[in-house]
């Protein structure tokens, strides 16, 4: 699969904010861009978005920020709480690099960090993005306290179902 591509795929490395954000930002502006909305509308969700993803790096405990990346430029990015439990706060893929398998490979490597330091991992994900599910099921997440109207939560024990 990433042999298709041109140049070099790194492994998934501990990384800084910034890289993990321009992830993120990519992701966002390809949602927009391709809704039809408004600009001006587009423009109004981008700044909720940006209060959205600084309210959530402040709430994350202990942040570490993970990378994938291809020729020097971050294609995949997590951001993982550090504390007695490991929250996924989030994870994804640059729009240009999907279905290659690069979020499988950072589930792999955040499954692996909890796997060491024998910690559980928790994540909170929107039941209707059934791709993000299944690839969290075959990580060995399992459903995990109350299901609301609009999410899942989901957690996984240590050394389960990484491969």
């Amino acid at each position: 699969m990433v042999s298709i591509m041109q140049g070099e795929i790194d492994e998934v490395v501990r990384s800084d904010q910034a890289s993990v954000t321009s992830v993120f930002w990519a992701d966002r502006y390809h949602q927009l861009a391709t809704t039809g909305l408004d600009p001006a509308l587009s423009e109004q969700l981008a700044d909720v978005q940006l209060r959205g993803w600084t309210l959530m790096i402040e709430d994350v405990a202990r942040p570490e920020y993970l990378a994938l990346f291809h020729d020097g430029e971050p294609i995949a990015g997590a951001v993982i709480s550090r504390g007695r439990r490991r929250r996924i706060a989030w994870i994804g893929v640059h729009p240009d690099h999907r279905r290659r398998g690069h979020g499988r490979t950072m589930m792999r490597a955040i499954c692996a960090r909890a796997d060491g330091d024998e910690r559980v991992l928790e994540l909170q994900v929107d039941r209707t993005n059934l791709g993000a599910i299944a690839l969290y099921a075959d990580a060995g997440f399992e459903p995990s306290g109350p299901d609301d109207s609009t999410d899942h939560f989901l957690v996984r024990e240590p050394c389960g179902g990484t491969e």
